[in-house]
């Protein structure tokens, strides 16, 4: 399965992908009632570019708004049977497998349930924001304006009223990394980090 590009639908479709991989390798039954149930729920929700990708492989089909709305529920009804193998008493690797596909499946279900709800947006008010560093304050409503990703080229001027050439790499993490405390105080969802020799800041 090839990864999507949309980092909303990636949110949900990864821990998905990982959770089929090893769902076919460790119990091939259980994932075909799973895969039959949800098929079924994704039929009663019109997504059917996501089933043949669930049974033909290949890179996820373009998903319509809707698609994108109603899919996770789909995979969430899906999730919420249970299709272990409890008939006979299992063996110490049995148990480990059980154990690491409910895992797994617990990921894929919150994955859904995140992108139904998604994290509301952070607020930039209260004490804690009044003494942060104005460079993070900065950073932090650039970042939120307009853009999952950031230029440092367009960023750097504004933030530090510099060039991206005349603001060294200590001082872009030390910004990044206060930034990223406030957000994880304020139980934010996403963090910002830096694009790997690339010069952007992104959402992650």
């Amino acid at each position: 399965m090839a990864n999507p590009t949309d980092p909303t639908v990636e949110s949900w479709v990864k821990p998905l992908e990982k959770l089929v991989i090893q769902w076919i390798k460790l119990q091939p039954n259980g994932y075909s009632a799973f895969l039959s149930t949800l098929c079924q729920h994704l039929r009663a929700a019109n997504c059917y570019p996501l089933i043949s990708w669930l049974i033909m492989e290949g890179p996820l089909p373009d998903l319509t708004e809707d698609a994108k709305r109603v899919a996770p529920r789909a995979v969430l009804r899906a999730l919420e049977r249970v299709y272990d193998d409890t008939s006979e008493p299992p063996t110490e690797q049995q148990r480990q497998e059980l154990c690491e596909l409910r895992e797994l499946r617990d990921a894929a279900a919150q994955a859904a349930r995140n992108a139904l709800n998604p994290q509301p947006q952070v607020v930039w008010q209260g004490d804690d924001w009044d003494e942060l560093d104005p460079l993070v304050r900065k950073l932090l409503l650039y970042m939120s304006e307009k853009r999952d990703v950031a230029d440092l080229r367009d960023l750097c001027p504004r933030v530090w009223g510099k060039d991206y050439a005349d603001v060294s790499s200590p001082a872009r993490e030390t910004v990044t990394s206060k930034a990223n405390k406030f957000l994880k105080k304020r139980q934010s969802k996403r963090m910002i980090e830096k694009v790997k020799d690339e010069p952007f800041l992104r959402w992650v």
